[in-house]
């Protein structure tokens, strides 16, 4: 039996019509990826996967820059010299991931990576389909997935994630996995979603937050098999240059590069060498090629100078930042016997976007593709009910679009106005859909 997509009931066109449209978008959006990711040279995939080629020559992951008489794959042509701390900003662990990836040919990865991101992306969607649609092929829920991926493949953030080669889409699947394995009713799938979260917290520190569910429904098993998780995770870090002592390199890292948007950050001299004209087959102008899109940096810090000329401070961002995710927690912890497990996974995916918004560096919008999850999430449990929340996402949504960017500050406004909806509604979500818990 297949799914009936109800299109002449719903939208009033032939279900012929309706996919030969969601194909010729498709192929739209597709042809534009594949061609940007010819024609531009994916800086942050070369920075990430440079990094992790470090592991095959023993050097510091947060320090060493290359210099002439090295070998050309580990070449960043957009390493900044005149810094201390190099461009790497992920964690140990995240090397380890990509490591398997950098043995590779450059030129076919950065291909194969923007193919890896659409399987990623249409992997979400047919877990989605089979948890929730297997056994409803009638629900009129149906028709709205393929019109939520093309929504997701138009915004701002999708082809700024690809142009750049970024790694965002892993960790929008992390806690969507998670999600996955929690509500699920077999326990071999909440270990799994348990241990992913475990390294995803390796990955993304900030990930942490996600053990507040746990702790707030007492549920003590996929808690202890997320700490398994992230044991693994590190110890797999043992095996990266000065082992275990990474993770404080990578800490005083993040805090020098905290100071880049207020000008204090610690210079050195100009030591920039001459780089070769080909690197592993590419020419180097296209390696270190990029897309100017009008607005990058979304973080409030950005934002905030933009509009008023105020500097704001970490220490500043640190204790606005405090008082917000308190208030949050008193309001989780007030509502948590009323909120299922879908609505507590909302809530802390909403305070780990707001975190990111508060963090004093540069926050571009690439990030904003981890929406994608609690979104899809959203359109899942609304169940017809409340309408208005899918306008204002669907709002959200194209205000991230490139076809809106006359409109000054679109993509804060979207992406605070998907936030809000998010919080608003995860407070009050009912709809027990899930099973609260995996194990009996």
């Amino acid at each position: 039996m297949y799914p009936n997509f109800r299109t002449k009931e719903i939208l009033g066109i032939s279900k012929k019509n309706f996919f030969a449209l969601f194909f010729f978008l498709f192929m739209i959006n597709l042809g534009y990826d594949i061609f940007a990711s010819f024609k531009w040279g994916g800086v942050d995939l070369r920075t990430r996967i440079v990094y992790a080629r470090y592991l095959d020559f023993d050097y510091p992951l947060y320090s060493h820059k290359w210099s002439p008489g090295e070998s050309e794959r580990i070449i960043d042509p957009s390493e900044c010299f005149i810094r201390v701390p190099n461009r790497n900003s992920g964690t140990p662990f995240l090397a380890v991931l990509l490591y398997p990836f950098s043995t590779l040919d450059y030129s076919f990865l950065r291909i194969f990576w923007t193919a890896l991101n659409y399987m990623m992306l249409i992997l979400f969607f047919v877990l989605i389909w089979r948890r929730f649609f297997k056994d409803k092929l009638d629900s009129p829920l149906l028709i709205g997935l393929p019109i939520l991926f093309l929504f997701f493949l138009f915004t701002h953030s999708w082809h700024f994630l690809i142009e750049r080669g970024q790694v965002y889409l892993i960790f929008m699947l992390i806690p969507f996995l998670c999600f996955m394995g929690f509500t699920s009713k077999t326990p071999w799938k909440l270990a799994v979603g348990s241990l992913i979260l475990g390294m995803g917290i390796a990955l993304r520190p900030i990930f942490i937050l996600f053990w507040i569910p746990f702790l707030l429904k007492l549920e003590y098993k996929p808690f202890l098999w997320s700490i398994v998780g992230l044991a693994t995770a590190i110890l797999m870090t043992t095996q990266v240059p000065n082992g275990l002592n990474s993770w404080a390199e990578f800490n005083q890292s993040i805090s020098e590069w905290s100071v880049r948007d207020i000008y204090e950050m610690e210079l050195t001299e100009d030591m920039t060498p001459e780089f070769p004209k080909v690197i592993e087959g590419m020419p180097i102008e296209k390696m270190n090629s990029i897309k100017l899109f009008d607005v990058e940096n979304i973080s409030i810090q950005e934002n905030v100078y933009t509009l008023f000329k105020i500097k704001i401070y970490p220490n500043q961002l640190k204790i606005a930042l405090t008082v917000i995710m308190l208030l949050y927690l008193i309001i989780m912890w007030i509502k948590r016997k009323g909120l299922s497990l879908s609505a507590l996974f909302l809530n802390v995916t909403t305070m780990v976007m707001m975190t990111e918004l508060f963090i004093p560096a540069k926050r571009f919008n690439y990030n904003a593709v981890q929406w994608f999850f609690p979104i899809a999430i959203m359109y899942v449990l609304l169940k017809n009910k409340a309408p208005a929340y899918l306008y204002l996402i669907s709002a959200g949504l194209l205000l991230n679009c490139n076809m809106i960017s006359w409109l000054p500050f679109h993509l804060p406004i979207g992406e605070l106005l998907i936030m809000g909806t998010c919080f608003y509604y995860s407070l009050k979500v009912d709809d027990q859909i899930y099973t609260e818990k995996a194990l009996v």
